[in-house]
């Protein structure tokens, strides 16, 4: 039951935006290898790559969006790329 509460837990936490707490509870759950079977471990693993990713998207896109406001388009530019 534990497990699957850091599961729960993770997975609200990223829909929350809240990447790094997704990420600490999806790697508890993932301890939990007798609960859930190799398959299920390797997809939250998978997703913690995934939460990862847009975590660093939207910080990437923050500091793009910040360029742009500050009329540094070629900057914005190069990070939007």
């Amino acid at each position: 039951m534990l497990a699957r509460c850091h599961l729960k837990k993770g997975a609200g936490y990223a829909w929350l935006s809240k990447f790094d707490q997704a990420i600490e509870c999806l790697q508890e759950a993932s301890k939990f290898k007798g609960v859930f079977g190799e398959r299920e471990v390797i997809e939250i693993l998978n997703d913690i790559d995934r939460i990862k990713i847009r975590q660093k998207s939207i910080a990437l896109k923050a500091d793009a969006d910040l360029k742009f406001a500050e009329s540094s388009i070629e900057e914005a530019t190069a990070l939007y790329e």
